[in-house]
């Protein structure tokens, strides 16, 4: 993959989930982006920081699509 500098997986198509973001403290410049990777081996696996300039490149290269999931907010009992 392009995350981890494997070319056995930089034709591999799957999903992956952002947990979260550094951010520089004084600019407020994206750093890089916390994943959960199904494909990046045990090591790679859970909460990992991608550079945000991989990060770009790799979901650049694959159409960058996203999905993104919210928590239902139900309505109050009555």
């Amino acid at each position: 993959s392009i995350f981890w500098h494997n070319r056995d997986y930089h034709d591999a198509t799957h999903s992956i989930v952002v947990t979260g973001l550094e951010r520089q403290t004084t600019s407020g410049k994206v750093l890089g982006y916390y994943v959960n990777d199904s494909d990046g081996g045990v090591y790679y696996a859970a909460g990992r920081l991608v550079p945000a300039r991989t990060f770009l490149k790799a979901w650049r290269a694959r159409s960058s699509r996203l999905v993104e999931v919210r928590q239902a907010t139900l309505p109050a009992p009555s």
